[in-house]
């Protein structure tokens, strides 16, 4: 007898004894029976209905469905047969596709957290059926295992959506295209990774020709062309929107397009693999677009310059000098004064000699020094026209006022016109202005002190000024 029927009399033998002791084991129910037969170690498909049944028994508690997960588990992690293993990632594939509630998804990881065996950790699994070549199905077996785990991460995320069911036909609208960018870039690197596993899912050698592995790379392929769809509707998305997105945001979606436009190219030749040894019909597969390496040179010319301007902006705010606390203050208070302080205050001053000069030409003077020029003037103006009135009066009784009033001309009132007007003064408020403006900001402190000195030296002869004109009032009452 040859090696290859010994060993599928002894696959048979072994599923033979499997489900008789699962039959009459306290332990296992009708669930586990159909487990072990719809993964038997003959070669040939496994029945539509045997994975129907499996999915109703599993579906009909949470009980049973961790039951599930235990049950393939233990048939994936002990096997050394590829034909075992490859039905059982089938069915752990049907059960994460059409399971209506992500219960599946939870409790294989919940199972794998529990300390015990993964439930598609097939890292260290090699074929032992004594095939001529091997390695073929072993690496099929594996790639399988690594999509089925990449699948099993996006469902638990919740990133695949609706329409990668079996129910829903291919044809059917992506809702990627009504998505935003920012969930599309959440999204997309997901399904990325998801088609890269199903890339890597191209059988070679034996394998090839092989039916089973043709039947269950099926559902694998299908998959695949919604995911296309997808990775197409959500660059559509993203380049619509990259001149609206942020600078990082822009960075992930060059790299999304120069991931894509590789994988396409890949997507296309295992699409021709596929129809050339007969996976599914020729009008099932999509044609497939080509990114072109125009536009990535001119997102990647864009990003270049968005970094150099953003370069640029950094270096002009690391050279800009730090101003003091005393520059940062007194800036303040002027442009707090230039904003609550009305046009009509700085039109004019009025000189001595009674003509009148308008401000709007000359440089604006600080809040604080107009307020204190112009109350001290008004004070001296008032002060002193009461007092002209008084001598007016009292002219004809007083023989000597001619002299006093000469004498208060002489000095105290010519002081306090000056006093009274700022702008006759060497230092007035438009040279002040002009001054402060011209100047730096150490220079404009240094004035501003200067001028706040200046204006309590005016206050003070102002006071004097007041105390002497009231004396030589006391000194005609008196006479």
């Amino acid at each position: 007898m040859p090696v290859s029927k010994l060993r599928r009399a002894i696959g048979s033998i072994k599923d033979q004894t499997s489900i008789s002791l699962a039959k009459f084991s306290r332990r296992s129910s009708t669930l586990e029976v159909s487990v072990l037969r719809a993964t038997s170690h003959d070669d040939n498909p496994v029945d539509d209905r045997r994975y129907t049944q499996v999915l109703l028994l599993a579906s009909s508690s949470p009980t049973a469905t961790a039951e599930l997960v235990q049950i393939l588990t233990r048939r994936i992690t002990c096997t050394r047969n590829w034909i075992v293993a490859l039905k059982a990632l089938s069915l752990t594939f049907i059960a994460l596709r059409d399971f209506s509630t992500p219960h599946f998804a939870r409790e294989a990881l919940a199972a794998s957290h529990r300390g015990g065996p993964r439930l598609l950790d097939l890292s260290a699994f090699s074929d032992d059926s004594g095939h001529t070549s091997p390695w073929d199905f072993t690496a099929f077996v594996r790639t399988f295992a690594l999509y089925l785990e990449v699948r099993l991460e996006c469902t638990l995320l919740g990133k695949l959506r609706n329409h990668h069911r079996r129910c829903q036909p291919p044809t059917a609208a992506s809702c990627v295209i009504n998505m935003k960018p920012m969930d599309v870039l959440d999204n997309i690197n997901y399904w990325q990774q998801l088609l890269d596993r199903a890339i890597g899912m191209r059988p070679t050698g034996p394998a090839k020709t092989n039916r089973l592995i043709l039947i269950s790379l099926y559902p694998i392929i299908r998959e695949s062309v919604g995911l296309y769809r997808d990775i197409s509707d959500g660059l559509y998305v993203l380049l619509d929107n990259f001149f609206h997105l942020d600078h990082p945001s822009c960075i992930e979606t060059f790299h999304v397009c120069a991931k894509a436009a590789k994988q396409f190219i890949q997507l296309d030749s295992l699409y021709r693999l596929c129809k050339e040894i007969g996976v599914g019909r020729a009008f099932e597969y999509p044609v497939i677009g080509r990114i072109s390496k125009v536009l990535l040179d001119t997102m990647q010319e864009f990003l270049k310059e968005e970094q150099q301007q953003k370069q640029q902006r950094q270096q002009k705010k690391e050279q800009q000098p730090a101003r003091s606390p005393l520059k940062s203050l007194l800036s303040k208070q002027m442009d707090n004064f230039e904003d609550h302080t009305s046009t009509k205050s700085k039109l004019e001053y009025r000189w001595p000699s009674g003509n009148w000069r308008s401000n709007e030409a000359e440089k604006r003077v600080d809040g604080w020094e107009l307020v204190l020029v112009e109350s001290a003037g008004n004070m001296s103006k008032n002060s002193g026209m009461k007092n002209s009135e008084n001598m007016i009066r009292n002219s004809n009784n007083n023989p000597f006022l001619i002299n006093e009033s000469s004498e208060m001309c002489q000095w105290p009132l010519g002081r306090s016109v000056s006093m009274s007007h700022p702008t006759c003064s060497s230092e007035s408020p438009e040279l002040i202005g002009d001054t402060l403006a011209s100047l730096s900001h150490a220079s404009q402190a240094t004035a501003v002190v200067k001028v706040m000195d200046e204006q309590q030296q005016i206050l003070r002869e102002q006071q004097m000024w007041i105390q002497n004109q009231n004396r030589i009032i006391a000194k005609n009452k008196a006479w």
